[in-house]
């Protein structure tokens, strides 16, 4: 992703945009009301091998993502969107964080 700069970098939240305003692109911190489009996300079967073996439910995907939206867990999240329509989540986090 050649172009892509913050434009904003707190604790509490990451606004990041591409330089070319014409690519619609855009990344944006994951907030409380991108919970349940996560959970549908989560709970899509080509994703399961890759987040979790069983359903999970909007209970525990906000159990789990609030605590990151709030900077209680090191983990960062993400929702990147193209012409304003939301299409995929990125994190990241420090490996030592998680020994």
């Amino acid at each position: 992703m050649t172009g892509i700069v913050a434009n904003k970098l707190s604790c509490k939240g990451y606004t990041i945009i591409n330089q070319n305003e014409d690519s619609g692109i855009e990344l944006r911190t994951l907030t409380k009301p991108d919970l349940g489009l996560l959970h549908k996300w989560l709970n899509e079967p080509h994703l399961k091998p890759f987040y979790i073996d069983e359903p999970i439910s909007l209970a525990e995907v906000s159990a789990k993502y609030a605590a990151r939206i709030e900077g209680r867990d090191p983990c960062h999240c993400l929702i990147s969107f193209e012409n304003g329509e939301p299409f995929g989540f990125i994190q990241w986090y420090l490996n030592s964080n998680f020994p």
